[in-house]
């Protein structure tokens, strides 16, 4: 992390990536405890292989086309189903909502 930095050209404040780095540190142990799904991929110099990025890649759409577990979410999606709702972010949007919104969708 200090190498990456003292390598680039517009150098970051070491406290203050020192500082970032414990709070991911803490954070991945609470996502880790929190959540079934997580995956932490090691991005150094010669890690990022096209077989790591392949594995995660399996293990995310195994866990976004997987049935869901969670009560909450069975009643969300329920509730999507019978509106006739597809998209969920963080509110309950339609596709024509979505379009209006982003302007992104043709």
């Amino acid at each position: 992390m200090k190498a990456r930095n003292a390598q680039i050209t517009r150098q970051v404040n070491v406290d203050d990536v020192v500082q970032l780095y414990d709070r991911l540190e803490k954070a991945k142990a609470h996502y880790r405890s929190s959540f079934d799904f997580y995956i932490e991929i090691n991005n150094d110099d010669g890690m990022l292989t096209d077989d790591v990025i392949q594995r995660a890649f399996k293990k995310s759409l195994a866990f976004f086309t997987s049935p869901v577990k969670n009560d909450i979410g069975s009643v969300i999606i329920e509730r999507m189903k019978a509106q006739g709702i597809k998209y969920l972010v963080p509110d309950i949007y339609s596709e024509g909502q979505l379009k209006s919104l982003t302007g992104r969708f043709n």
